[in-house]
């Protein structure tokens, strides 16, 4: 896409109507009083001209949380993050232990800039929308201890190219956009982060921005800039740096080509992970809709509870390892099958049974296919461009990884053949001894720990094994997680050594005698649940064109006591998602068996299923 450079704001976003921005700041500098910072004020806009009860009026953090306890995230980029969902009823609710930074003077809010109110959309500037950060915030809390609570830092802008966010450089687009005592927007959002740490501890730092910066080369290397920056100026060490996708390409969107370099990030910048946009649906070519921004949210917050121990004391930690979750399928943990980035190695699933060579781990890059703890490939055997680090051997297909470190893993997309108990075989080397790893599946572990013993060389190859690997028939990614260090893998191979109960290998098969025939009535009627489902969901229609989208939306159906984690949908062509809500188009007329698998907190998974007939 050819890069806009006129003086307006991008992608159709209009000259910005914050009210009062500019405003001075009366903020106390003295520190010899108790300034309003130290209490947290309740209310906040619940549409443009209307306010929450108690609007203005400032209650002690006591009431309701410990201000000098709170875990704070950093909230900055453009349009995205800003916020451009509209507000609806259920957005509305706030939450006693999450707060928001106000990061404007806005009067249509009763908000001061650099005071603490109780978060309620618009989080960022004074008429922006729904964005990712509200339901980031209230995922995340149901994680942590009642006395403790979050404290949300926004600083978007608008159409906002990644210029006005570097330390010392040129203001950048909109800078207007700002209040007006800062020169920049490193200054504006440095001020907000050191105003925070006042009454909390920065724990991570959300990131959503590139739509402006499309195709330059520079941006990925300036984005490290900046968070290297950020960092070190607040102190606050190798905190996890999430970054979000830009909209796809097939839901519509602009800027899609710019994922590319948005999935490189975390090549160069210590503790960063990438948060998929596969399966979020747009509201025009550059923002998404406001239930894609609820689900991009969860996606945010479940990558971010991999890096952070949300049940801790604080602390910036921030060395958490890279375990992919529920972050819309980044490293496929939770997605059953990964972002549309992620593929199978040459094009093709490695089929179980079967033995998989180490190398041929899926392609999409680093954060996406695998986590690597170096940025180059230390072997240089194969793949030469990623950080994997592959080396030459004697053994097997005569390559393998090595290198290995604590921390570092690798997917693999498989077609596992048949439902059953399979026995896990690998091939691996190490002088020393001491390494281990085991295999994941859908974020659980299947395998358990795997010990690699010392074999007398580098390239003295022995096996080593483990039986009652349980897996589903079907597409799916397996990850290779690397527990303790250096040793190398050849490869793996698993061998069916039980048969299962034989799951659902088929849906309806046809055997329905479904409404194939027009009768026009699309009227859904969900079939009996066999057994306690985790979750259920509910098609938009059961039968459509070819082409024509159908959405499918979900309905928690668990107890008081446990919670859904992760869910995935397979709709039968291929094709997968995951999360609350997605929406897909069939290329081809037959009728499909959509499959939804819900896990809990106690790792516990159900399926349900609904027949979609194409025509």
């Amino acid at each position: 896409m050819t890069r806009r450079t006129d003086s307006t704001d991008e992608w159709g976003e209009g000259p910005s109507s914050d009210a009062d921005h500019g405003g001075t700041n009366e903020r106390d500098e003295t520190g010899g009083t108790q300034h309003r910072r130290d209490f947290l004020k309740a209310g906040a806009t619940v549409g443009a001209g209307t306010f929450a009860l108690g609007l203005g009026e400032e209650a002690s953090a006591a009431t309701e949380t410990d201000p000098s306890d709170l875990d704070i995230y950093l909230l900055f980029g453009q349009s995205n993050m800003e916020g451009a969902g509209p507000i609806e009823e259920q957005d509305r609710e706030t939450h006693p232990r999450i707060h928001v930074l106000a990061d404007l003077d806005c009067s249509n809010l009763g908000r001061e800039y650099g005071e603490w109110y109780l978060a309620e959309p618009p989080l960022n500037r004074c008429n922006a929308g729904v964005g990712p950060g509200d339901y980031f915030a209230k995922t995340v809390i149901q994680e942590m201890p009642e006395d403790r609570g979050i404290g949300l830092v926004p600083a978007a802008v608008g159409g906002a190219d990644i210029a006005l966010f570097q330390k010392g450089a040129p203001i950048g687009r909109n800078d207007r956009n700002i209040p007006s005592q800062f020169d920049g927007g490193y200054e504006w959002l440095l001020d907000l982060a050191q105003t925070a740490q006042q009454v909390g501890t920065i724990r991570g730092i959300l990131f959503h921005q590139g739509e402006t910066d499309t195709g330059d080369q520079e941006w990925t290397s300036d984005v490290a800039g900046i968070v290297e920056n950020l960092r070190s100026d607040l102190g606050i060490g190798n905190v996890p740096f999430l970054a979000g996708e830009m909209l796809y390409d097939s839901q519509g969107g602009c800027c899609g080509s710019h994922n590319t370099e948005v999935n490189e990030l975390p090549d160069v910048i210590p503790n960063a992970h990438v948060v998929s946009a596969q399966g979020l649906a747009g509201q025009d070519y550059a923002h998404f809709t406001t239930e894609a921004y609820r689900e991009f949210g969860r996606r945010y917050a479940n990558e971010m509870l991999e890096h952070v121990d949300v049940g801790g004391t604080g602390g910036t930690g921030g060395t958490g390892g890279d375990s992919g979750g529920d972050s819309g399928g980044d490293s496929g943990g939770d997605s059953g099958g990964g972002s549309a980035s992620q593929q199978p190695y040459d094009g093709s699933p490695h089929a179980v049974p079967g033995t998989i060579q180490a190398e041929e781990y899926d392609e999409g890059g680093s954060g996406v296919a695998y986590s690597d703890n170096t940025s180059e490939n230390e072997g240089g055997a194969m793949r030469t461009d990623e950080a994997v680090d592959i080396t030459s051997n004697s053994a097997g297909s005569g390559y393998g990884i090595g290198y290995i470190e604590s921390g570092e893993w690798v997917e693999y997309t498989v077609d596992v053949q048949q439902s059953g108990e399979y026995t896990l075989e690998a091939l691996v080397a190490s002088d020393s001894g001491g390494g281990s790893f085991h295999l994941e599946v859908n974020g659980q572990d299947v395998s358990g720990t795997v010990a690699v013993p010392a074999t007398g060389g580098w390239d003295s190859w022995e096996t080593v094994s483990t039986s009652g690997v349980s897996l589903d028939a079907g597409l799916q990614v397996v990850r290779v997680s690397m527990d303790e260090s250096w040793w190398d893998l050849n490869y793996i191979d698993l061998s069916l050594a039980s048969s299962g109960s034989g799951g659902s290998s088929g849906g309806d098969d046809g055997g329905g005698s479904g409404d194939t025939g027009g009768s026009g009535d699309s009227t859904v009627e969900p079939p009996e649940s066999t057994g306690d489902l985790i979750a259920e969901m509910e098609p938009s229609t059961a039968t459509a064109g070819v082409g024509e989208r159908v959405t499918f939306s979900v309905t928690d159906t668990t107890d008081s006591s446990t919670w859904i984690d992760s869910l995935s949908f397979d709709f039968g062509d291929g094709a997968s998602a995951t999360g609350w809500w997605a929406e897909h188009a069939y290329d081809s007329a037959g009728s499909y068996t959509v499959a939804l698998t819900a896990t809990n907190n106690e790792g516990s998974s159900t399926t349900h299923e609904v027949t979609i007939t194409v025509s």
